[in-house]
Formats: structure tokens, C-alpha cells, sequence
């Protein structure tokens, strides 16, 4: 029996609408250590976990 509990994601995460971080803002991309995961990384991913996108984020 697995010690994970199936949960909603905002039963522990608030959940808030956004966009993404300005592209011609290089110091929002460069040395950032944040995976910024997009609608492509997901795009034929067929795995249950994803930790890691095309690009990272500040």
C-alpha cells in the first residue's frame, strides 16, 4: 500500500491564472533555476511526473 494520498491540487496549492514571464526580460530566464513547464513540454509527454521544461525561470 502506497503512503501517497490522492488529493485536488487546491486542497494544497492555490491555483492563480497568469502568463508567461516577457521573453525580451533576459534576467527572468537567464541562470534561473525554476522549471518553467509549457503546454509544448507536455506535448507528447506520456509520463506521470514532469520536472523539468525546455527552459528554467528566475
Amino acid at each position: 500500500m502506497s503512503n501517497w494520498k490522492v488529493m485536488k491540487l487546491s486542497e494544497v496549492a492555490t491555483i492563480v491564472g497568469g502568463g508567461t514571464p516577457s521573453s525580451s526580460k533576459s534576467e527572468y530566464f537567464e541562470n534561473g533555476n525554476i522549471p518553467w513547464i509549457t503546454p509544448k513540454d507536455l506535448s507528447g509527454y506520456n509520463k506521470r511526473y514532469i520536472s523539468k521544461g525546455e527552459r528554467n525561470i528566475t
